[in-house]
C-alpha cells in the first residue's frame, strides 16, 4: 500500500480527497478490485470490501494497519438476500454509499460446445445480475441524496473460450447505458469503465488455457 500512496503523491493526490466518501468495491480481495480499496483509502475514503473469499478480510486488515479506513463485508454477488444485507451493514457502518465499483467476476476459460448450462448461468449469476443487484441496492439511498457514482467494469475483447463472460461483459455495457438514462437526471453518474488487458491473478490462471484456446 506504501507504493500507492506514494504514485498518488507523485501525481498529486491529497490523503483527504476523498476524505468524505464511502466507496463500495466488489470483488475487491485481489487484482484491479484490491488496488481499487487501497488507492481510496490511500485518499481517505472509508472502503468497504465486499468479497466472498476470505481474502478480502486480509486486505481489509492490511489497509487498517497502514492508516486507512476499512471494513470487510462478505458477499456473493449473485445472492439479492446477501447482497442486501451488505449494503444495509454498510450503512449502519458509514451512513451513506457514494461511489461503487462493480468489480466482482466469473471468468472460466471454457467453448461453447463444451460448456454445460450450470457453468453458464454462474457466469451471467456473477457477472451480470451481481450488478443489477447491487445496483437495485444501492440506489435507493444515491437517489435520495440526489448523488452518487457507479462504476461498472466491463470488457469488448472477445476471446476463444470466453464466450460467457464477453457475453456478461457487453450486457454490462447496454445495462449500463440504459441505467445512465435513468438516473443521470438525479446527478447519478454512471459509468462502463474497460480496464483493458492487466497483469492480474485473474489473469494469470486462465492464461495458459487462452493460449491453447
Amino acid at each position: 500500500m506504501s507504493e500507492i500512496k506514494s504514485l498518488l503523491q507523485s501525481c498529486d493526490f491529497s490523503t483527504t480527497d476523498f476524505s468524505e466518501k464511502t466507496v463500495l468495491i466488489t470483488g475487491a480481495g485481489r487484482g484491479i478490485g484490491q488496488a481499487c480499496a487501497e488507492a481510496f483509502a490511500a485518499l481517505g475514503a472509508r472502503v468497504i470490501i465486499a468479497e466472498i473469499s476470505q481474502t478480502g478480510a486480509q486486505i481489509a486488515k492490511n489497509i487498517q494497519e497502514n492508516g486507512g479506513i476499512c471494513e470487510y463485508i462478505h458477499t456473493d454477488v449473485q445472492d439479492s438476500n446477501c447482497v442486501t444485507q451488505m449494503v444495509s451493514s454498510t450503512l449502519e457502518i458509514f451512513g451513506k454509499i457514494d461511489i461503487v465499483i462493480n468489480n466482482a467476476i466469473r471468468v472460466p476459460v471454457c467453448n461453447v460446445v463444451d460448456m454445460d448450462e450450470a457453468l453458464w448461468d454462474a457466469v451471467i449469476n456473477t457477472n451480470l445480475k451481481g450488478i443489477f443487484l447491487i445496483c437495485k441496492a444501492v440506489l435507493p439511498g444515491m437517489l435520495k441524496r440526489g448523488s452518487g457514482v457507479i462504476i461498472n467494469m466491463i470488457s469488448t475483447d472477445a476471446m476463444p473460450g470466453l464466450s460467457a463472460y464477453i457475453a456478461s461483459k457487453q450486457g454490462i455495457s447496454g445495462f449500463t447505458r440504459s441505467l445512465a438514462a435513468e438516473v443521470g437526471k438525479h446527478d447519478i453518474q454512471v459509468i462502463a469503465f474497460a480496464p483493458g488487458m492487466v497483469q492480474t491473478p485473474g489473469i494469470q490462471e486462465v492464461a495458459k488455457d487462452l493460449a491453447r484456446s
